[in-house]
Parts: structure tokens; C-alpha cells; sequence
């Protein structure tokens, strides 16, 4: 496996896109956006208006952020059961 994610019905139009991960070995190769835009299109199908996703704000999440930033994901405050930090 080289890549896995998961989607989590908040609300009846909102998800939250979780647990993307790509195997080391893969990164760098599109394994990520291909994913992404596949996760997309099943939120899309199952008729979500909102997608979010939480990520970490280190460097070591920078290429993450990247990556959903490219998307048009945008920045925003806690949602669901996450806290600031």
C-alpha cells in the first residue's frame, strides 16, 4: 500500500478528510494528491458542501499543508472536537 486516507461524516454536508498518509518509500511521486483528489470525489459523490481537514502546523507537516493548500483548502480555527493550539 502506498497511500491511505479515510473521510468522517461531521454533519450532513460537512466531512473531514483523516489519516492521509503516504508510505515513505512513495513520497514524492503524486501518491499524496492522487489521494487527495480521490477522497474529494467520494465526498462529492456522497453530496458533502464542506470538507476540512486537520493537519500539524511543524515543519515536519509543511509538505502536507503544501499539498492541501494547493487544493484550495484555506486555513481556519479548531472545528468538530479539535481545541486550539
Amino acid at each position: 500500500m502506498l497511500g491511505i486516507g479515510a473521510i468522517k461524516r461531521l454533519g450532513p454536508h460537512h466531512a473531514e478528510i483523516k489519516s492521509m498518509h503516504t508510505a515513505e518509500v512513495a513520497r514524492g511521486r503524486g501518491i499524496g494528491r492522487a489521494t487527495l483528489t480521490y477522497l474529494l470525489g467520494v465526498t462529492r459523490t456522497r453530496g458533502f458542501r464542506r470538507v476540512s481537514l486537520e493537519t500539524g502546523t511543524t515543519a515536519a507537516f509543511a509538505p502536507a499543508r503544501a499539498l492541501y493548500e494547493s487544493a484550495g483548502f484555506v486555513p481556519c480555527g479548531p472545528f468538530a472536537c479539535y481545541q486550539p493550539t
